[in-house]
């Protein structure tokens, strides 16, 4: 692969324009102007597609990791990266409890695991998930866990601000707005604002 000095990279900003430049730093589509790579026959309209693809050709990697030696050519990779560092896994399968940290791989999960019983999967049929306790059952096994909590009396979310803690997320964040007066949810015949979809369900009488 070719290498390429820092200055003949900053030679190629400088050739783009003054304006050009200022469209790099923003990712915007720039003017009609291709951008040209000088060391292959890439070409783009967006100024930072082609900034992105000289480091193809220089081997920067601006983006480190600070736990570990990895560094990349885009931000995006080294996030993804990170969660082999702090075990966040953020998409989950709403059929199971499978878990994982990129979303092509939860997207081969849904498509191709026939552990994974699922409506319209490959599976032969909806797979139940069964509270051991009581009658509850669903097809979502991270429903059955927040069921759970009801038997156990588990309350693993907790407000930074007070005492209370909360079996579901929701109602932690629910609960949030007490401390920071948010009212989401607003009246379309009045002022009237509230902090839960239920209370303006309520409001809504008023006005019949």
């Amino acid at each position: 692969m070719s290498q390429i000095g820092q200055g003949s990279l900053q030679q190629v900003f400088v050739d783009c324009g003054e304006d050009d430049v200022l469209d790099l730093r923003k990712g915007t589509p720039t003017t009609n102007k291709m951008h040209q790579c000088t060391y292959c026959a890439y070409s783009t309209d967006v100024a930072i597609s082609l900034t992105r693809h000289m480091r193809t050709h220089t081997g920067e990697k601006p983006f480190a990791c600070p736990h570990c030696s990895y560094s990349t050519i885009q931000k995006i990779n080294l996030k993804r990266h990170i969660r082999t560092h702090t075990g966040e896994k953020p998409f989950e399968c709403t059929h199971c409890h499978y878990r994982t940290s990129q979303k092509s791989h939860l997207k081969r999960h849904v498509k191709l695991d026939t552990d994974c019983v699922r409506p319209g999967g490959r599976g032969s049929v909806a797979k139940l998930h069964l509270c051991p306790l009581c009658s509850y059952k669903t097809s979502n096994y991270a429903h059955l866990m927040d069921h759970m909590r009801a038997h156990t009396g588990e309350k693993p979310f907790s407000c930074p601000q007070c005492p209370y803690r909360s079996a579901q997320k929701t109602n932690l964040k629910t609960h949030m707005r007490t401390h920071t007066g948010e009212r989401p949810y607003l009246c379309s015949q009045c002022s009237y604002r509230s902090t839960t979809k239920s209370a303006l369900n309520r409001h809504f009488f008023t006005h019949k």
